[in-house]
């Protein structure tokens, strides 16, 4: 990413693991000024966020900028395991639209599990281990479209912990509108979310082709 590629070796092996039963989400807040260019995937430069060991991280699956969204993080230096503390530094970013992310812009979330890695065949349980959880409050900007008007609003942002239930609903994304679309291309694509048996709304969602 940037910098020259280097390559050591290591044992690589299966390992089970059992969740915690909460999650915390953390913001993605740029570093710095970064122009991007539609469907061109981009390296975007983050505010250093430190996560703990034991732990494992995911991209919470929603557009958080106006131009498009996060896709995936990119760690600092070498490569860790679940059991090793770890440091995210940058992100990579799927623009929908031209444009330029600002410094301090928020542009994904990320969700840290924190997990046990020991072999679960002998414990269905987290047993008595104890994650070492760190809430930060930082500063960044969310941002939206307005009337083709590109709109930033500064904001006090929480890290937050949520219990999670093992309980999901999986809903259609039916497209409202014909579109023609072509290889490679990003396109924004009006569509109909179910949301409840009486209740349909209508959002903006993207596809890759």
């Amino acid at each position: 990413m940037g910098d020259k590629l280097e390559k050591i070796e290591w044992e690589i092996k299966p390992s089970e693991f059992r969740m915690a039963s909460f999650t915390q989400l953390k913001p993605l807040i740029a570093e710095k000024d970064t122009p991007v260019e539609k469907g061109k995937p981009a390296i975007v430069n983050v505010q250093r966020i430190s996560i703990p060991a034991n732990t494992m991280v995911g991209c919470l699956n929603e557009a958080r900028h106006a131009l498009g969204t996060t896709i995936s993080v990119v760690e600092y230096g070498r490569p860790s395991m679940v059991e090793e503390e770890k440091c995210i530094s940058q992100a990579i970013f799927l623009p929908l639209e031209s444009g330029v992310i600002k410094k301090c812009d928020l542009i994904g979330v990320i969700k840290v599990f924190f997990v046990r890695t020991d072999f679960i065949g002998k414990t269905f349980g987290l047993g008595q281990q104890s994650f070492d959880i760190v809430s930060e409050q930082k500063t960044g900007r969310i941002t939206w479209k307005d009337n083709g008007n590109l709109i930033r609003k500064t904001l006090r942002m929480n890290d937050v912990l949520y219990g999670r239930v093992h309980i999901a609903l999986l809903e259609p994304v039916i497209s409202d509108e014909n579109r023609s679309i072509r290889r490679n291309e990003i396109v924004k694509v009006e569509n109909k979310m179910h949301f409840t048996a009486k209740e349909h709304r209508s959002r903006s969602n993207w596809i890759h082709v």
